[in-house]
């Protein structure tokens, strides 16, 4: 046993064991501080285990047979059936509502965003969206909140970038019959 500890040794460990050994505790604190350094160096070396000892390497179909027995498990923690089919109704729902949406007033603007170069760049863009729904407010004659700017329309104005805006877009825009105003980019 005393020459398999040794095989495992680092040159480290073997010149502080050696220290401690070698020298000779005057005081209470520096013993017991020595005596924890030894119990840790020992503890370190039963857990390591000798090049003969080590388990041979798993097959790499028991792995496989793992993974597969590991999988079932993984489906448990998925969203269940009846949460996904209501995620669904609800996003038919949304579809619906927008189709159903009675249109009193359409029209398509070619707005100019050219302004918007005044302002510093990095709040160029963030403008641009204002000014956008300002326009559509001012020609439909309705509050800015109830101006609803489609995400299409929203990554085009900012395509090149928050800093450099278009300076112009075309826009279809429509009102229903609660004041709604509805931005999309015209193609």
């Amino acid at each position: 046993m005393p020459d398999e500890e040794k095989l495992f040794k680092s040159p480290e460990e073997k010149k502080r064991e050696e220290k401690l050994v070698e020298e000779k505790p005057t005081g209470g604190v520096e013993e017991v501080k020595k005596k924890q350094d030894l119990e840790k160096l020992e503890e370190k070396l039963e857990g390591k285990t000798s090049v003969l000892e080590a388990k041979p390497a798993e097959k790499p179909e028991a792995k496989r047979e793992a993974k597969r027995e590991a999988k079932p498990e993984a489906a448990k923690l998925e969203v269940k059936p009846k949460e996904k089919e209501k995620k669904e109704e609800k996003k038919e729902e949304k579809k619906e509502a927008k189709l159903k949406r009675e249109v009193v007033l359409e029209r398509v603007y070619s707005i100019p965003l050219a302004s918007v170069y005044a302002k510093p760049r990095s709040l160029r863009g963030n403008a641009a969206s204002r000014l956008l729904r300002k326009f559509l407010a001012k020609h439909f004659k309705t509050d800015e909140s109830k101006v609803r700017i489609d995400v299409k329309l929203a990554n085009a104005i900012r395509a090149r970038g928050s800093r450099r805006p278009l300076k112009k877009v075309k826009v279809n825009a429509s009102k229903d019959k609660e004041g709604i105003v509805f931005a999309e980019l015209r193609v």
